[in-house]
């Protein structure tokens, strides 16, 4: 049975047929705050100001979305049009079409905020009557209200159709009705949707992924030429549907960090991607809507493969208590799942990581096997004796 408060890794090497096991727990040192969201259903039709007093009364707060800003002042990149509109930027939103040209505009000038506090609302009556909708805040998208002594309410935006559609659905199949996100689909992906989708009790998939198909993806994938060139999410959607009718698919062409998070409030997130900056965003997202996830990663020229769950509940790790500086600096770096790309040398041992840096409370057994090389600063300072004892003794389960 899994212990309280910690997070279980396997590491299945195929060519020696060796199955690995990794308890951690979580580390102090975390960079991120593990905070998770309790979150009330509002109508993108609630303007600015039934906002504010919704959630705080006469206190007062401020509006905001995590990780985005609120600007006043747009220009176009192409025609070079300047215009003004309230609207969230950054985070899961992009820039605002030109009124214009229809192109891409970004913001200008200074005048960016955090939000809306209740002084700007009374400054500018038009502004309090400024819908969520209208702000750039879409079905799905989660909003705070936040006061001055840092307290914060949290607030979805569901529109009365999807909710009704949600309960609806929910009440027809029953209550063993699941949700699941494949977040990615590529090589792991696209093997994993069909499996999922003939689950009992799978209700609806959500499928997250920004790329197209490409010629390479036929020899590692199940993709027919007539492919090519059709975006993965959507073409694993009708797949789904071909073999599951009773199977809801969703279909995001779309970076995770641009999805909304309140689809996945009622998700298991299934994490198949690439890269560490991806995996960041699925674990924070998790978090946020205090839903389990599972992240999976492959080295296709040694034969490996290795999965993690994480329970985001009580004091349980997350993603990021493995995480040192190093992991910090490469969040970019891409791992492809391509034998080619792969052999091509910019595969490493394990980009997660997890593995090699368990919390010093794991049990410490002893191993013959080789440690995983993971960085030629890493190998320089254990030959040197300079790692950190405590890291040094750090063994897996």
């Amino acid at each position: 049975a899994e212990a309280p408060g910690v997070a279980v890794e396997v590491f299945l090497d195929a060519p020696s047929r060796n199955l690995r096991r990794t308890v951690y727990r979580r580390r102090r040192a975390c960079r991120f705050d593990h905070c998770r969201w309790q979150t009330s259903r509002v109508a993108p039709t609630m303007t600015v100001r039934e906002a504010l007093e919704k959630a705080t009364g006469n206190r007062p707060a401020r509006l905001l979305v995590e990780g985005a800003t609120l600007v006043e002042r747009w220009e176009c990149t192409a025609c070079r049009t300047a215009f003004q509109e309230w609207r969230f930027f950054g985070g899961p939103f992009e820039g605002l079409a030109c009124p214009r040209c229809a192109r891409l505009a970004t913001p200008f000038g200074a005048g960016a905020r955090d939000g809306l506090d209740e002084e700007t609302v009374a400054g500018s009556p038009t502004v309090g009557e400024l819908s969520l909708k209208s702000l750039g805040l879409r079905d799905g998208d989660i909003f705070a209200v936040r006061c001055e002594d840092g307290v914060a309410d949290h607030y979805c935006v569901e529109s009365n159709d999807r909710s009704a559609s949600l309960e609806g659905d929910q009440a027809d199949r029953g209550a063993s009705s699941a949700t699941l996100a494949i977040v990615g689909c590529g090589n792991i992906g696209s093997q994993v949707a069909g499996y999922v989708a003939r689950l009992r009790g799978a209700a609806r998939i959500i499928l997250v992924d920004p790329d197209r198909y490409e010629a390479a993806n036929l020899a590692s994938q199940e993709v027919m030429p007539a492919d090519i060139g059709r975006p993965k999410a959507r073409v694993l959607a009708e797949r789904i549907c071909n073999v599951t009718p009773r199977c809801e698919t969703v279909a995001f062409v779309e970076r995770i960090e641009r999805v909304p998070l309140g689809y996945f409030r009622d998700a298991i997130l299934l994490g198949c991607v690439d890269s560490r900056a991806a995996r960041q965003s699925i674990n924070r997202m998790a978090w946020r809507v205090a839903r389990a996830w599972i992240d999976a990663g492959i080295d296709p020229v040694a034969g490996r493969a290795r999965v993690v769950t994480y329970l985001c509940e009580n004091a349980r790790p997350c993603l990021e208590c493995a995480w040192d500086d190093e992991d910090y600096e490469a969040v970019e770096q891409e791992y492809p799942c391509t034998v080619a790309e792969a052999a091509a040398g910019s595969w490493p041992y394990d980009p997660n990581r997890a593995t090699r840096d368990p919390d010093p409370g794991c049990t410490d057994t002893p191993s013959d096997r080789s440690e995983p090389r993971y960085g030629a600063a890493r190998e320089t300072r254990r030959e040197k004796g300079e790692e950190p004892q405590a890291r040094r003794n750090e063994g897996h389960e």
